[in-house]
């Protein structure tokens, strides 16, 4: 059951996939996010959640594409906080049976169109909702 995002995934995994983002870029630190930063950007995006009215969403869909908006804005880590907020976003995906069927391109794109405020959560949603595909429908 999601009872709450803690269910889901734990500040350490967030700490983890930075340090996966910055290796596998091999660019940038990996450092500790700030106190209390990561707690605070999944808050919100579970907040966003539980009070969204969006019939016929998996439940967990929403606090995916809020953790992203949430962890890119917030710049919890030194560097590559977009890297560590697409990573999480798409954890979170998967712990939820969705995977995404898109190009890294266009996985850069959309990351760079919300850092440059020209797409907002609802956009995102949207993005991630054309694009989102069954883990179990993969071969």
């Amino acid at each position: 059951a999601l009872d709450d995002w803690t269910s889901i995934i734990s500040v350490e995994r967030v700490a983890e996939l930075h340090a996966e983002g910055i290796r596998r870029h091999g660019e940038g630190t990996i450092d500790p996010p700030r106190p209390w930063c990561v707690e605070g950007g999944l808050g919100n995006a579970w907040s966003a959640e539980v009070y969204a009215d969006r019939p016929g969403m998996v439940r967990g869909f929403v606090f995916a594409a809020h953790a992203y908006i949430y962890l890119e804005s917030r710049q919890c880590f030194t560097n590559g906080n977009k890297r560590a907020a697409w990573l999480t976003m798409v954890d979170i995906l998967h712990s939820i049976g969705i995977d995404l069927d898109c190009s890294e391109q266009e996985a850069i794109d959309v990351c760079e169109r919300i850092t440059a405020k020209e797409m907002n959560a609802d956009g995102l949603l949207a993005w991630l909702a054309a694009h989102a595909v069954d883990i179990d429908d993969q071969a």
